[in-house]
């Protein structure tokens, strides 16, 4: 019989050449695809070998032409959720690993704006989250969301409510009454992974009831503080019957999913014009394939 270290390997070997193979095929029938659309369309009538003008009537995406492809049958991942922390000035108090989590008000509001001008019925949608409770929360995002119509998810640890910089009650009561979702950070945010089953119940279960009564109604979200999960965290999750199990993983999540990646923004991010399109732009091979062996990692370890 294998060994845990040995399965473990041979199931990474295994999905590495799956993805591997599935790419390379499709990559294969793709540029198939983009060599018989441009010999159609750019040799019409008289004009023989004329190149095609970009987007003009070319059904397919390249370099080329630069006309984005759109197809089901791609089996995309349909949901990309921006996570933010602090906006502003961060408080004298922050810790300096902290500070690179906060965005200039400006910067947020130019994001914002970015995604407003998306069509509402174009994939992949955007959904917005913030983590950590921090009074910017309120003073900051809320009213900004509210005057484009856009709602969020508040991630809040309830042992940081009322302190200084955090939001208290009236403002997580404001949320909600703006029609944003709440969900539990934790209870002092702490790593997870590090807890006995005492500390996990007072981070999970004890804050999920905290929270609820603050708000007055369920608590169905959740998202793991720094990140950081393994298969016991995950089982622990799993007998509280959330709705909703959020990770920063990175990438696309799909709708139907309990277990959704978030692409976190940071400080270094926040002055490029185009991190939105980035973002938004399928990724490298590699960089899926990292992604997906990480978060395997994670579950089984």
């Amino acid at each position: 019989m294998l060994g845990d270290r040995q399965g473990l390997a041979l199931l990474v070997s295994l999905i590495l050449y799956y993805n591997l193979y599935n790419s390379s095929v499709k990559r294969f029938v793709f540029l198939q695809g983009v060599k018989e659309a441009h010999y159609k369309w750019g040799n019409k009538g008289r004009r023989g070998r004329q190149s095609i003008s970009r987007g003009a009537g070319c059904p397919l995406h390249c370099s080329r032409c630069g006309v984005m492809v759109s197809s089901k049958s791609n089996n995309m991942a349909n949901e990309l959720i921006l996570n933010f922390h602090g906006l502003g000035e961060p408080p004298p108090c922050t810790a300096s690993e902290e500070m690179l989590y906060w965005l200039r008000a400006e910067r947020f509001s130019y994001l914002l704006d970015q995604v407003m001008d998306r069509s509402p019925n174009v994939e992949p949608k955007i959904s917005l989250t913030f983590d950590d409770g921090n009074a910017s929360d309120v003073l900051l995002a809320l009213p900004e969301l509210a005057n484009r119509g856009l709602t969020a998810s508040f991630f809040i640890c309830p042992g940081r409510i009322g302190r200084n910089h955090y939001l208290d009650e009236a403002m997580i009561k404001d949320l909600v009454g703006a029609g944003m979702s709440v969900g539990s950070h934790g209870m002092n945010h702490q790593d997870w992974r590090h807890l006995d089953s005492a500390g996990l119940e007072v981070e999970i279960s004890v804050a999920r009831r905290m929270l609820a009564d603050i708000i007055g109604q369920p608590v169905t979200v959740v998202s793991i503080p720094f990140g950081s999960y393994d298969r016991r965290v995950l089982r622990w999750l799993a007998r509280e019957q959330w709705d909703v199990i959020y990770t920063v993983d990175g990438g696309m999540a799909r709708d139907t999913s309990k277990l959704k990646p978030r692409t976190t923004l940071t400080a270094s991010m926040q002055d490029r014009d185009d991190i939105l399109q980035e973002l938004l732009r399928a990724p490298y091979l590699h960089l899926r394939l990292r992604r997906a062996l990480s978060r395997l990692w994670k579950r089984l370890r």
